[in-house]
């Protein structure tokens, strides 16, 4: 096991929830709970996986108490250090007293911050939970009480004296809240990304029908960064005024430079400083008492200034009562942020301007959100320091989700390697809990429903008028996405593909979310959509009709990529095998595994060579295109729902 670990680290992470439900089996048990734990210990963001994902698989009546039994293990081992303990014994003949109170103080401290790091995706929880009981108006001001809280807490964490003396690691930890990614970039818990601070202009609500899910947007910062945190930081004084100072300060000059302009802007901002504050803290009777018992709290004057700004509603009500205070502005959020590009430029990111009879249906890019969040950021010098945007989630089952994201990266990365211009947007999907978690916010991305309520043109139409003379790089990305999109929904049969659940980017790119209908089932297991993937006239029509040159192109990647899939399907059946046996999941309970096993290696059609591939993939389309019972779909889920067909 030891040498899987160290061989195969981002496939460990990639397949955690496989190795947490095999705990259930009784072959290998005591290999693998011994594994998982010893990799528990070693790794913060390792373990955060581990807990929430068999705490949402545990069942309280479950006959099988092996997930429940191994989870009272691993929380011993974490918040009590058992293991972490035996360590420190092998240790002993070779550490001296102090080092050894060291470990011992890192053992306290690890304990302290996990429990930090669940109560905080608790109360996220909680918090989505409560807010489908407020008034629609009134849920965007109580998300930014929540988040204001929480980045006094983040400040609190930082500014704890009891951490002065830990490791500079522990110190680095403390600094905000882990975000466990699950991708290469982040495989070792020293490079997890911490949440340091929540931006309240750009979070909202979401709505729907059952749930409120809060879009969250933030900025992030690696741990091995913050351990070298006082050389980067920017005190919250000297960018109220001066937001591009440091931008382009090498890190030799950052502290000599920092005390030159606190010197200078001191004296300019401290009447500010004063009037703010006074100004808040009448409205702090807003804050959880809980909140206010923390005596540090005053003494975070800079933070707590600066967290207000991004309290909107107690900023204008700062305005209202001193309409004559001669207040510097503090960013540039209002300005419009000139790129000096002509319009219509193509470049990896997108169009960079946009001058159509359409407007800008897409938004502000969230390039330029980061941009303007980051410069008015005391992190900004950090080296990773990035702007991230979540969808918080509560009283919804994602495990289902999970799996089928898993399924579709396995889908994707095989396109990678094999070199396809074959693109599929894979986004990350966070567990917490049973019934909650963190799906990755889509940016510049638009659902076809919203672009048509928007535009009243069909994507046909609007791609031609809105893309303009790069209509064929649009095009060419449409399709690229489109024949993936296409494989993934034929081979995972995936329903509920109404327009509410297919976007399209700022490059023109077609890219599908929400998979609550996977592997057979459908709403109202009716089976209502038989066709293999969805393919609608205004998409014949965006590709130039069935006999041009882009359809053409379009049927060619389909074989590409079905054949190069072909060559992998063994490994999505141990996936979907190990995920259906004994589960509870939608698309397995009351189900034959060995039935569901047997359909999807049967849409592989192992039994055609390669060269019948093609006339398969011209079955499938023709199959596909204008399905009656397509089209009948989209209309019942206008008339029921209000989505655009």
């Amino acid at each position: 096991m030891n040498i899987i670990a160290n061989k195969y680290q981002n496939e460990i992470y990639f397949y955690i929830p496989e190795l947490c439900l095999i705990l259930k089996e009784k072959n290998f048990t005591e290999n693998l709970e011994n594994f998982l734990l010893e990799q528990c210990d070693n790794k913060m963001k390792f373990s955060l996986y581990v807990y929430w994902i068999i705490s949402s698989y545990k069942q309280e009546k479950d006959d099988n108490k092996k997930l429940k039994n191994f989870l009272s293990i691993l929380e011993m081992s974490l918040v009590n250090g058992i293991n972490l303990e035996k360590n420190l014994i092998i240790k002993n003949e070779i550490l001296n007293d102090k080092e050894i109170y060291k470990e011992n103080i890192s053992k306290e401290f690890r304990a302290n911050y996990y429990n930090i790091c669940i109560k905080f995706y608790q109360a996220l929880k909680n918090f989505c939970e409560k807010l489908k009981n407020f008034p629609l108006k009134e849920r965007k001001n109580l998300l930014n009480i929540f988040l204001n809280n929480q980045n006094k807490k983040i400040s609190l964490l930082i500014k704890n004296e009891t951490i002065k003396d830990a490791s500079k690691l522990i110190q680095g930890l403390y600094r905000g809240y882990l975000l466990p990614f699950n991708d290469s970039e982040n495989v070792l818990d020293e490079e997890s990304y911490l949440i340091v601070k929540f931006n309240n202009k750009y979070s909202q609500c979401l709505s729907t029908k059952a749930r409120v899910p809060c879009k969250l947007i933030f900025e992030v910062v690696k741990v091995k960064d913050l351990i070298d945190y006082d050389n980067y930081i920017l005190d919250d004084i000297i960018y109220i005024g001066r937001q591009s100072t440091f931008i382009n300060n090498s890190n030799n000059n950052i502290k000599e430079e920092k005390i030159n302009i606190i010197k200078e802007e001191k004296e300019k901002y401290e009447s500010l400083n004063e009037f703010i504050y006074n100004e808040i803290k009448e409205e702090e009777n807003i804050i959880p008492e809980e909140e206010n018992n923390n005596n540090n709290i005053n003494n975070s004057n800079n933070n707590i200034i600066t967290n207000i700004f991004n309290f909107k509603s107690i900023k204008e009500k700062i305005f209202k009562k001193n309409k004559n205070f001669n207040l510097i502005k503090l960013s540039k959020e209002n300005r419009s942020l000139s790129t000096g590009e002509p319009p219509y430029s193509f470049n990896s990111y997108g169009l960079i301007n946009f001058e159509s009879k359409y407007g800008n249906p897409f938004g502000e890019k969230f390039l330029e959100i980061s941009k303007k969040i980051k410069n008015g950021s005391s992190y900004r010098n950090f080296p990773s320091h990035a702007i991230k945007s979540f969808i918080a989630k509560a009283n919804d089952d994602l495990r289902q989700e999970s799996l089928a994201m898993q399924l579709i990266k396995m889908i994707s990365n095989i396109f990678i390697k094999s070199n396809l211009n074959l693109f599929l947007r894979t986004y990350e999907i966070i567990i917490t809990s049973r019934n909650s978690g963190l799906i990755e916010f889509i940016p510049d991305a638009i659902s076809i429903d919203s672009l048509k309520k928007k535009t009243g043109v069909d994507l046909n139409i609007f791609y031609r008028n809105f893309f303009l003379h790069h209509f064929k790089e649009a095009q060419k990305n449409f399709i690229e996405s489109l024949a993936p999109y296409c494989l993934v929904c034929y081979l995972l049969n995936i329903k509920d593909r109404h327009n509410g659940n297919i976007m399209i980017d700022i490059q023109g790119r077609i890219i599908h979310i929400d998979f609550g209908f996977i592997l057979g089932i459908s709403p109202g297991n009716i089976g209502f959509e038989n066709a293999p993937f969805k393919l609608t006239k205004e998409y014949i029509n965006l590709l130039d009709g069935i006999n041009s040159e882009p359809f053409n192109y379009f049927i060619t990647l389909l074989t590409q990529g079905f054949l190069e899939l072909r060559k992998y399907f063994n490994n999505f059946v141990k996936i979907i095998e190990i995920n259906g046996k004994n589960s509870d999941m939608p698309c397995f309970i009351g189900k034959d595994i060995n039935i569901i096993l047997r359909d999807f290696i049967g849409r592989f059609h192992l039994d055609k060579k390669d060269e019948e591939i093609k006339e398969l993939m011209n079955n499938l389309v023709k199959e596909s295109i204008n399905s009656w019972r397509t089209y009948q779909y989209d209309i019942y889920q206008q008339l029921t729902n209000g989505i655009k067909p």
